[in-house]
């Protein structure tokens, strides 16, 4: 197995490269989740997916866990998440990208979002 760095803006791979890419508590991070959501679409094979998992921002996660966590432990991620993803909002910017079979689960109290589709 072989790890790589970079950005996912522009990712270093050639288009149709891999049968799956993940992306795990990253995309609301990043300055433009439109444009690594379409990197990830260009490197996937045809009939590839790629697993997405973000915070789900419910109101348990936002109005509770999350400033909880970042006033005491977890003080370093405080102003790090640029994008929400609530609803079926990264879905629906998925749909738009053009990926198919898109599956939204969520878990641990709703507070998790994994989003699973198919190039």
């Amino acid at each position: 197995m072989h790890f790589s760095l970079g950005d996912g803006h522009k990712l270093k791979f050639t288009n149709d490269q891999f049968a799956a890419v993940y992306c795990l508590e990253a995309m609301e991070h990043v300055y433009s989740p439109k444009e690594v959501l379409s990197e990830i679409k260009r490197v996937l094979k045809p009939g590839g997916y790629t697993i997405i998992l973000v915070p789900a921002e419910n109101w348990l996660f936002s109005k509770i866990v999350w400033p909880l966590w970042t006033k005491w432990r977890g003080k370093i991620w405080k102003d790090t998440h640029l994008h929400q993803f609530s609803g079926h909002k990264l879905k629906s910017l998925m749909s738009q990208i053009g990926f198919k079979n898109i599956h939204e689960h969520r878990f641990l109290l709703g507070m998790l979002l994994l989003v699973k589709a198919v190039k």
